[in-house]
């Protein structure tokens, strides 16, 4: 059961966006949140260091992640804006404001969490990878062993399931986490499957199906031929929630071809969850 639920804190628009989310989220879960604000010590402990190849973070100087200190009033006001926000929608906040490199602080603050939401830029000082995605955002993404959903360009309360789905590890994963969801929210699920080759899309869909009935949920199924980002968002409604694997091709294809998940990212208004 999804029910404890971390949001990932900043000074940013997109941040906002996705306390919005949360909230929303926890409260027609029942759940509980969890607000943190990481203290960025990137650059007065750590220097500059960027997310490439294997993400190595260099932490071994850095203070201890569940170090505090002292905030600035914008930044203790964005923390304390998301308790005032959920109390007044009914749901139970707790807040934290560690220090350290803002990713491995969330990571490390999202253990016992069952669902990460994150706005769509979540470092406000602009660092992008190559893919164009915010430093902080891929590096959970990739090292997140739960489910992250990245609120959409405005809130929007999620009416429909949307998955998308290839048959790797990871759109198992989001499958799972996108079913479970949907479960606990009463959504209807609409899975898509895109292939250059019809007959492969459809035997994808097939095993959704199946993993659908298993569990009990009623699932609408379609499949297209071409690439799945422009399928995906043919498909799309303004009020969808689009569920996706994260990152599931091999590094080399991503880079010689492009990250399948950046690119709907980039492309998408609607909230997108994410699981690898």
């Amino acid at each position: 059961m999804l029910r404890s639920i971390l949001l990932a804190v900043n000074a940013s628009t997109a941040s906002h966006v996705a306390a919005a989310q949360a909230i929303d989220l926890t409260r027609r879960l029942k759940g509980q949140l969890l607000a943190v604000q990481v203290n960025d010590t990137r650059q007065d402990e750590l220097g500059s260091y960027r997310l490439e190849g294997q993400l190595a973070f260099q932490a071994a100087d850095a203070s201890p992640s569940r170090a505090i200190s002292h905030r600035s009033p914008s930044r203790a006001g964005a923390l304390a804006g998301v308790a005032r926000a959920a109390l007044e929608a009914g749901v139970s906040c707790r807040t934290a404001n560690p220090s350290g490199v803002p990713a491995m602080a969330l990571l490390e603050a999202a253990t016992d969490s069952d669902l990460i939401v994150m706005g769509r830029h979540g470092d406000t000082r602009g660092r992008r990878t190559p893919r164009g995605l915010s430093e902080v955002v891929e590096a959970v993404l990739r090292r997140a062993v739960q489910p992250v959903l990245l609120a959409g360009v405005e809130f929007e309360p999620p009416q429909r399931v949307l998955l998308g789905y290839d048959g790797r590890g990871p759109a198992r994963a989001a499958m799972q986490a996108a079913f479970e969801l949907a479960q606990q929210l009463a959504l209807p699920v609409c899975a898509l499957s895109a292939h250059t080759k019809p007959g492969e899309a459809r035997r994808q869909l097939d095993a959704v199906e199946h993993f659908a009935s298993a569990h009990g949920v009623e699932v609408e199924t379609h499949a297209a031929s071409g690439a799945p980002v422009p399928a995906l968002l043919e498909m799309a409604e303004e009020d969808d929630l689009i569920a996706i694997g994260a990152f599931g091709e091999g590094r080399l294809q991503e880079w010689l071809r492009g990250s399948t998940t950046a690119e709907l990212l980039q492309a998408t208004a609607q909230p997108v969850l994410l699981h690898r």
